[in-house]
């Protein structure tokens, strides 16, 4: 499956009203051979796993829409809305391009990493290639990535840089190597505790992004938590008498 912000409600690229009008604009579809160029790959599989989130916010969210000509407001109001596409709630546009190139940027925001917040919004297809390999992506342009989803990562972005970019959202069949989990789900469970992965339906999709079972993770939350939940291991009758010899303060 991908995101895929492709045309307005009039099946035009501008001159459309603001937001989705009929939920067709930015959405999620099955993966087409466009034909795709190239596939931009973060090594990062925390950053794949939030483009993967956040696109498919973007996609669900009809409020945000495509036109060319106002193509910036998505990232305004992407901006104003703590970098999650799902809490816009003003009505705004994007394109193909300005809307990967807007999540990017917001991924970078929420993960703190300098170099994807560096990233322009004005980014077109021709130059965004470019944009992202110096962001720190990875440039793959062999067949097997590019005629099928069966090796793609969730949160891969498939380029045709004369034409159209749009964010794989689920892990292929094939894929494999740098997509297996690299920390332990204990660690994620602390992380998530931290507030590292957000929260609710959030949390889920880029725990599963990034190859973690999400029911398996809140588990361990759950035995983390209720491990610290300690009981006292003095009797209220000792800790009183510790009290009156002075032991408290």
């Amino acid at each position: 499956m991908i995101s895929n912000c492709g045309h307005d409600e009039n099946n035009r690229y501008r001159g459309g009203k603001a937001g989705d009008q009929t939920g067709t604009e930015w959405r999620v579809i099955n993966w087409y051979n466009r034909p795709w160029k190239c596939v931009l790959r973060h090594p990062n599989a925390d950053v794949r796993a939030m483009i993967a989130s956040m696109a498919k916010a973007a996609a669900n969210n009809n409020l945000i829409g495509y036109d060319q000509s106002q193509r910036g407001t998505f990232w305004t109001n992407l901006a104003d809305s703590n970098y999650d596409p799902a809490q816009i709630t003003v009505a705004c546009e994007a394109d193909c391009s300005s809307g990967v190139a807007a999540i990017v940027k917001g991924a970078g925001y929420r993960l703190g990493i300098d170099a994807l917040k560096k990233v322009s919004t004005a980014c077109y297809t021709g130059n965004l290639r470019a944009a992202l390999k110096a962001a720190g992506f990875e440039v793959l342009t062999e067949s097997k990535y590019l005629t099928s989803d069966a090796y793609l990562f969730a949160g891969d972005i498939l380029l045709n840089d004369n034409a159209h970019v749009a964010t794989n959202l689920t892990t292929g069949s094939k894929a494999s190597g740098t997509s297996a989990p690299s920390k332990s789900i204990n660690e994620v469970a602390k992380e998530v505790i931290n507030g590292k992965w957000g929260n609710g339906s959030d949390r889920t999709n880029r725990l599963a992004a990034a190859g973690y079972d999400a029911k398996a993770v809140q588990n361990e939350v759950n035995r983390i938590l209720k491990g610290n939940a300690t009981t006292p291991s003095k009797s209220i009758n000792e800790v009183a008498k510790e009290v009156i010899n002075g032991k408290w303060g």
